[in-house]
């Protein structure tokens, strides 16, 4: 038994023949796996890219006016209620006000200038939990994805000028 395949049993997993033993002589390779090979020792990479996150803002704004979802539950852009001031006061979407519990809390912020806090919550047995907290600078906005199984949510924004938001419940 190979290095491998303990390290896959302990975990409760069972491990695909396959995996362990070589392809008899003479079987073709398959079109995805011609140019590969198998090396003799383990590989180290390098100097990687840094893989983003859901919890990382992206720079440059597309607009302050731009939507993010084609539907979506609620959405504010700058001026919303009111037209002649760009300033949001805090506000939070709960699921129970758009069907109950929910799967998925999909939120947007786009932060055009000020200061903008973005935060999602799961309820569970009475409470509600952080599920994210991030504050997105000046000039970036967030998208971000939470959930996978059915529970009260809340997305809440800080207020803050310039700001557009928007998401929804799914599931």
């Amino acid at each position: 038994m190979t290095k491998w395949s303990v390290g896959l049993r302990r975990c409760g997993s069972s491990t695909p023949r396959e995996l362990l033993s070589e392809p008899p002589a003479g079987t073709p390779t398959p079109p995805e796996l011609a140019n590969r090979t198998i090396a003799a020792k383990v590989v180290v990479a390098d100097d990687l890219a840094v893989p983003t996150s859901s919890g990382m803002a992206k720079a440059a704004v597309m607009t302050c006016w731009d939507l993010y979802w084609n539907s979506y539950n609620w959405a504010e852009l700058p001026g919303h209620p009111n037209p002649g001031s760009l300033w949001h006061q805090p506000k939070t979407y709960y699921s129970s006000d758009f069907g109950g519990m929910k799967m998925y809390s999909y939120s947007y912020l786009a932060n055009c200038g000020g200061y903008a806090r973005h935060r999602i919550y799961y309820k569970s047995a009475g409470d509600y939990y952080k599920h994210h907290d991030y504050e997105v600078a000046a000039d970036h906005w967030q998208a971000v994805k939470k959930g996978s199984v059915h529970r009260y949510r809340k997305v809440s924004y800080d207020g803050t000028s310039g700001d557009t938001r928007n998401g929804k419940y799914t599931g």
